[in-house]
Parts: C-alpha cells; sequence; structure tokens
C-alpha cells in the first residue's frame, strides 16, 4: 500500500478542513499549513470521528492519513505530545514515509518528551528514506554534506539529494541545480541547473527563482534575457530572498531589465542591508563613501561597513581596516587597522596580507617584524598584488626582513612594472646591470 507523503515546502492557508485535507492529497507538509485554532478543533474532531468510526475521507486519504495528521495537530499542543509519538510509532510500524521521518527528526532533536538518540535518528530516518520520504531523502543529504550524524560523504549527499529532487521536492532541487550550476560534487551543466530552477520555481521555491533569474541574466543554460531575470528578482525578492532583493537593486541601479532607477536601486540595497544581508551592506557602504546614488556621508558608510564586517564580509573588514590605516574616512587607528586587515587576511584576502605586511614592517597596531612583514607581501605578490610584487621587490633589494637578492629583486620589479607600477619602473633603472640575462628576468 502507498501511503501519503510530503513532497512540496508550498504554504497555504485553507478556510475548511475539507480544504485542508486537499492540500494534505496535494503533498503538503501540515507544519506549512497555517491553521486558525477554530479551524484546528475541528479538523481534530473530524480525524477523531474518522479514526474511531472508519469513516472514510475525501480525497482518495486513507485511516493512516488521518492518524499522521491528527498526530501534526497533536504536536502543536504540548499536552498531547505522548499522544502524537504514540501515534507515530503507531505507524512506523506501518513503515508510513512521514511517520517515519517525523519520528527520525524527534529523536534527532530531542522532541515529543525524547531524549536525543542519534543511532534511532538515523534509523528512522534511513527507513523513511526507503519509504520514498521525499523530506528524509533530503535531511540525509544535508547530514553527508556537513558531516552530522554520519561521516562526510558528498557523493552520498549528492545520492539522495537526487533522489529527493526526482520526488519533486522543491528545496532539493533548488539545491541540486545549484550543484550543477557551480560544477559542485557534479559534472557542471547549466541546462540541467536551468531545468531544476524552473520545476522549483513553477511550486514556489523562493531561493530558485533568484537563481533562474542569475541564469536568465547571464545566459547561462537559457538565452540571455535581462527582462526576464529582473522579473524573476521581483519575485523572489518579494517572497523574502535578500540575496535576490540586492540583486533587484542593481538592476535598477544598472537599467538592467528595467529602466535605469538609482533611487529604487539605493532602495532595494537600504532593505537588504537592513535585513541583514552583508554583500548589500558592503555595496551600500560604497554607495556613501564614494557618492553613488546618494550624497557622500563616511559615518554612514562607515556604519555599513561595521555592519558587513560583524557579518563576516571579508572585503568590508579590509575597507574598515583601510580606513583606520590611512584615516580615509575617520581618524587613524593602527590597532583597529591591525585588527581588521588581520581578520580579513586571515580569511586568504591576498589583499589584506599586502596591508598586514605593511602594519607588520612599521610595526602599526603589532610589534614591528620585517621577517612577518616579508612573509606577507610574497605570498600578496604570489597570488596578483602588484603593490606586494613592488614591495617584495624592494625588501629583496634593501634586505628588509630577508637577504638581500639583486636576481629575485629585479625579477619582482619586473612583474610590478610590467603592470603598470611607477615606483618599480624606476628601481629597476637603478638595479638593472648586464650581468643580469633576459632569462633571469622573466615574469
Amino acid at each position: 500500500m502507498v501511503y501519503h507523503r510530503t513532497v512540496t515546502i508550498q504554504k497555504a492557508t485553507p478556510i475548511s478542513a475539507e480544504e485542508t485535507l486537499k492540500f494534505f492529497s496535494l503533498g503538503f507538509n501540515p507544519f506549512n499549513l497555517t491553521l486558525s485554532l477554530v479551524l484546528r478543533k475541528e479538523l481534530t474532531s473530524l480525524l477523531v470521528d474518522h479514526i474511531d468510526n472508519n469513516k472514510p475521507l475525501p480525497y482518495g486519504l486513507i485511516n493512516e492519513d488521518a492518524k499522521f495528521l491528527l498526530s501534526c495537530l497533536y504536536q502543536g499542543d504540548v499536552v498531547n505530545h505522548s499522544k502524537s509519538l504514540s501515534i507515530l510509532e503507531e505507524l512506523s510500524s506501518l513503515s508510513y514515509p512521514d511517520a517515519l521521518y517525523e519520528l527520525g527528526l524527534a529523536y534527532y532533536e530531542g522532541t515529543l518528551k525524547l531524549e536525543i538518540d542519534k543511532e534511532k535518528a538515523l534509523f528512522y530516518l534511513f527507513k523513511a528514506s526507503k519509504a520514498h520520504s521525499a523530506l528524509a531523502q533530503y535531511e540525509l543529504s544535508v547530514f553527508y554534506a556537513k558531516g552530522i550524524l554520519v561521516s562526510k560523504d558528498l557523493d552520498k549527499s549528492v545520492k539522495y539529494l537526487k533522489k529527493a529532487s526526482h520526488q519533486g521536492y522543491e528545496d532539493a532541487m533548488n539545491d541540486l541545480g545549484f550543484y550543477y550550476c557551480q560544477g559542485l560534487y557534479v559534472f557542471q551543466s547549466y541546462n540541467k541547473a536551468v531545468l531544476l530552477f524552473k520545476k522549483a520555481s513553477a511550486n514556489g521555491q523562493a531561493l530558485a527563482m533568484g537563481n533562474l533569474a542569475s541564469c536568465y541574466q547571464s545566459g547561462n543554460g537559457v538565452k540571455k534575457d535581462e527582462e526576464q531575470a529582473f522579473k524573476l528578482y521581483k519575485q523572489s525578492a518579494a517572497l523574502g530572498v535578500v540575496s535576490s532583493l540586492y540583486y533587484l537593486g542593481l538592476c535598477y541601479e544598472n537599467g538592467q531589465g528595467t529602466p535605469l532607477n538609482s533611487p529604487k536601486g539605493i532602495e532595494c540595497f537600504t532593505k537588504a542591508a537592513e535585513e541583514g544581508y552583508d554583500v548589500a551592506q558592503y555595496y551600500l557602504a560604497q554607495c556613501y563613501q564614494k557618492g553613488i546614488g546618494v550624497d557622500i556621508s563616511y559615518e554612514k558608510a562607515l556604519k555599513w561597513y561595521y555592519l558587513a564586517s560583524n557579518n563576516g564580509n571579508i572585503k568590508a573588514q579590509l575597507a574598515l581596516g583601510y580606513s583606520y590605516l590611512y584615516g580615509t574616512m575617520c581618524l587613524k587607528d593602527y590597532h583597529k587597522a591591525y585588527y581588521w586587515i588581520s581578520n580579513a587576511a586571515n580569511f586568504n584576502n591576498y589583499d589584506a596580507m599586502y596591508y598586514l605586511g605593511i602594519c607588520y614592517l612599521n610595526g602599526y597596531g603589532v610589534i614591528k617584524n620585517p621577517q612577518t612583514a616579508f612573509s606577507y607581501f610574497l605570498k600578496s605578490a604570489k597570488n596578483g598584488n602588484v603593490q606586494a610584487m613592488y614591495q617584495t621587490g624592494f625588501s629583496y633589494a634593501n634586505g628588509i626582513g630577508i637577504f638581500p637578492n639583486k636576481r629575485e629583486a629585479i625579477i619582482w620589479l619586473k612583474k610590478a612594472a610590467k603592470r603598470g607600477n611607477d615606483e618599480a619602473v624606476s628601481l629597476l633603472k637603478k638595479l638593472k646591470s648586464n650581468e643580469y640575462s633576459e632569462n633571469d628576468e622573466e615574469d
């Protein structure tokens, strides 16, 4: 016998007990149905009457479906948690997919008066997955991706994600589409990504709408269509996706898919920033620093740089550190400069490493250490920072933090000079001599 399975993330607000049963029969998660207190009582009475008297229910629902729905209603009342648990255990013995999933989740989270039991949680989740619970399959994909309760295994994560996706579970389709789009754990395929994003979007998955918008904007896997991208960003943003709100702002700011409207763009950036989206906070800070769409305000720029930095935005941390280092928007404060620049450098921001080298070279906010300074200059230079290339060459030429090495000095200065660094050009003229061949100086 095939039992009901939750296969959609969609939400609804039914107005009657019969409409609630209809949504449930279509795969809606009971916990995504907003029910009034009066409707909850009405539905509870109807289900109890059906179960006790074995009365038929509409939409092809059977006795086990009624019991599961009743267990969900009981979960909303602490007094009835024991009743809910009893029903879930009964249905689980019958391999009812959603009951197995809910019981696994209860053991994982320690709800329904159960103690957390990782082994039982996995037992029921695996059993639910075998019974074709899309929710359990999706949960297991997350567990394997993050190493929760199981050893991290990206292949198994993708396997369970595909299973949930094939059942039409929108969150799984969006995640799998993102994997295909980025080439993460699977071979990159924009066409597969777009197909998944379209299916998920059609069923109301807001993140998928934003991802699909990005595909239309870039022309990846679909014909480039900025107007369609704008429309999808707008729909996604209206459903609460702050990243889409930010990209909607960029559409207004740049006139992509919609007439140019800088004030509307700033409005979107501000709303996304106020929602805590660090990328929008950083961008808004730049707007106030440079006067893009707004009057220049260093006070507001610093405010948003701070908020973005505290939310882990590496670019904002570097911008804040730079401002304190050189006093561009505020008074110089070397200790704060070192703090924010070192934070950014610790996350492998190679531009930050250059400025961290400056801090160590001059003793700005930290004990002076030319050797440490040179190590940061070199690492930054090897990863493309032109200023660091010059500083590395200068250090080799003058023996600062490293033994003097004229050959290495010329190599790094030439790299910087080729990228337009005038100081490197000047120093090269002083250092070059006939004993260094062109082979020695190759980039």
